[in-house]
């Protein structure tokens, strides 16, 4: 599908995803995944979102904001965002992006886990 959203470039793409009932009973699953470009501007608050996402920023740079807290994410990092919880994304560069929102039993565990130390997972170099 395409994104009808000002500020996110007409070749981005994603795609909706609904598990079956032995997904949501037992593993994790994603809901929906793209590859989007935004554009320079590109602003998104939410205060709940119910799922997790999961972004790899190929080029640009995204400020992050979560839990009163900036982070910044560039190229190769990973974000890792709690969504259930008030949070927002934005840019004055732009920047393109793989991304999964995902959910599942066993979500809450591995992310909280893996973002103690916040959302952002620097890429070495």
């Amino acid at each position: 599908m395409r994104p009808a959203e000002p500020l996110i470039t007409p070749e981005s793409c994603y795609y909706n995803y609904e598990p079956s009932k032995l997904a949501r009973d037992y593993w994790l699953y994603p809901l929906c995944a793209g590859d989007f470009t935004y554009q320079p501007g590109y602003h998104l608050e939410r205060a709940n979102y119910d799922s997790w996402l999961l972004e790899v920023i190929l080029s640009g740079s995204a400020e992050i904001e979560t839990e009163g807290r900036a982070f910044q994410a560039h190229p190769g990092d990973v974000v890792l965002l709690d969504c259930h919880k008030p949070h927002g994304y934005q840019s004055s560069e732009g920047w393109r992006a793989l991304w999964v929102h995902f959910d599942g039993v066993s979500a809450r565990g591995y992310a909280e886990g893996i973002v103690r130390h916040g959302p952002v997972i620097d890429h070495p170099g």
